[in-house]
């Protein structure tokens, strides 16, 4: 028995070349997950990640991580975190605002201990 190939697959449904659905972004919202973009521009030595979702102490690191990862890639960038389309715990505030005060991220995120200019762009939606 041949396989219908002009119907998508039940698995497939909610993608449309290769970008999630509105419907898939907001049930990855609710399972607390962050959503990030990276964006990089290449006439200005200057990103911007912004990311969606909730953010708390337990889930800082992973912005962390793509902040080293940034900072590692084009040394010596400007980095803008923008969390306008994001809610943030006071303590992971707190925790961004020591690596933009110190230009260095946490130890336990970057070993090597590289110097980071981050700046943040704050959320409006303060979380407990």
């Amino acid at each position: 028995m041949a396989i219908r190939q002009d119907k998508p697959r039940k698995s497939d449904r909610g993608f449309h070349q290769g970008y999630p659905s509105d419907a898939h972004r907001g049930q990855a919202q609710r399972t607390g997950k962050l959503q990030m973009v990276v964006k990089l521009e290449p006439d200005y030595p200057a990103a911007g990640i912004i990311v969606r979702g909730h953010i708390t102490s337990q889930s800082i690191p992973v912005i962390f991580a793509v902040v080293r990862r940034v900072n590692a890639a084009v040394p010596g960038v400007d980095i803008s975190v923008d969390l306008s389309l994001a809610g943030i715990t006071t303590e992971a505030l707190e925790e961004l605002k020591e690596v933009s005060r110190t230009g260095m991220l946490p130890l336990a995120a970057d070993p090597a201990r590289v110097p980071c200019h981050l700046r943040i762009l704050e959320s409006s939606r303060q979380m407990a």
